[in-house]
């Protein structure tokens, strides 16, 4: 025999979810949905593209640069000369003209700057790896949000649905305290006791149903959709999607958090060394070849053209530039010690 109070719930069921049956929304779904859309992980995602385009030899000075220069110019001018051979008179042009046409190739390779170059390819390195980590924080964060809204809705449905039973049985006392007071078989006070409780039971529905409505809110803001959209839960949380646990497994970790600090820790113990690295010489090749051509209507020669090649080594010693390498040098180290300082806070905070 059926009870009363589990026949109402099973009638409140079938209506209650047969109106949602197309648009229900598993918490698999969800956490896809939210991984697809959210704009965190989006950002995170054209950082490492950043980072990824960052690492490279010639972002870090291995490679030389190459320079090609071209120029002509034309001059007009009155000239007046006289010479030192006597014989020769004196010229006067009023407008004497001249060109110059000019190209070069150059080249500087730095060779040495105290291993600097070394240092910072290690710390572009280092800053790629960061922002993996911080996308996978972000995708963890993104899951835990989820699963929190997700849960909280699903607990609401429940109270909704235990409120929609108590509502019904409400209805019911409320019917037979009428009829009962009508007929003169109990007094107005039972009819008007059970008139209250059943106001109670209908306001605490309404105000449920206001809180699921916000919750829903919250949840569609969070998947980066119409806030607006209506959905339905399954009663249950059931993560056995391969989708969701290959998310997890790719971005788990004892903890992102300490790895993060860690890797900024690395990141600031290079910039200390590249710091100091200004203390030593810089040396570079250069080379280059040129090709130049003057002409004039003045002067002992008409035409003069010039061409060939040039190479050599050059060496810049720093010996004093108002302690600048000094204070950055100082203040990366002091940077350095910060970042030890947190992965001591967090170490202690875990």
């Amino acid at each position: 025999m059926v009870s009363p109070k589990a026949k109402y719930g099973i009638i409140f069921f079938v209506i209650f979810f047969s109106g949602y049956s197309q648009n229900i929304l598993s918490v698999d779904e969800a956490i896809k949905i939210g991984i697809e859309n959210n704009y965190g992980i989006k950002i995170v995602e054209k950082t490492i593209q950043i980072s990824q385009n960052n690492h490279q030899f010639s972002n870090a000075g291995f490679y030389p640069n190459v320079n090609a220069n071209f120029s002509q110019n034309y001059r007009t001018e009155a000239t007046h000369q006289e010479f030192i051979d006597t014989s020769r008179p004196s010229t006067d042009n009023p407008e004497a003209k001249s060109n110059s046409l000019g190209s070069s190739v150059n080249v500087v390779w730095t060779i040495f700057n105290g291993l600097k170059m070394f240092y910072i390819y290690n710390r572009l390195g280092k800053m790629e790896e960061n922002a993996a980590l911080e996308k996978s924080i972000t995708i963890q964060n993104t899951i835990a949000q989820i699963l929190i809204s997700y849960y909280n809705i699903v607990t609401q449905f429940e109270r909704i649905r235990i409120l929609k039973e108590t509502l019904v049985i409400s209805e019911r006392r409320l019917e037979i305290a009428k009829n009962k007071y009508e007929i003169g078989k109990s007094a107005k006070e039972d009819f008007l006791s059970a008139q209250v409780d059943y106001n109670s039971d209908k306001s605490s529905l309404l105000t449920q149903e206001n809180i699921l409505f916000s919750l829903k809110v919250d949840i569609n803001t969070l998947l980066i959709r119409e806030v607006t959209t209506d959905f339905m839960v399954l009663p249950q949380i059931d993560i056995d999607s391969q989708y969701v646990i290959n998310t997890f497994i790719e971005n788990s970790s004892d903890n992102l958090t300490v790895l993060i600090a860690k890797k900024q820790q690395q990141i600031a113990h290079i910039q200390w060394m590249e710091a100091k690295a200004d203390r030593y010489p810089t040396i570079n090749f250069t080379s280059g070849y040129i090709f130049n051509i003057d002409q004039s209507q003045v002067g002992i020669f008409a035409l003069t053209r010039r061409n060939g090649y040039n190479y050599g080594v050059t060496a810049s010693i720093p010996i004093f530039n108002g302690r600048t390498v000094e204070r950055r040098v100082q203040n990366a180290k002091i940077q350095k010690e910060i970042n030890d300082y947190r992965i001591k806070d967090l170490e202690i905070s875990l």
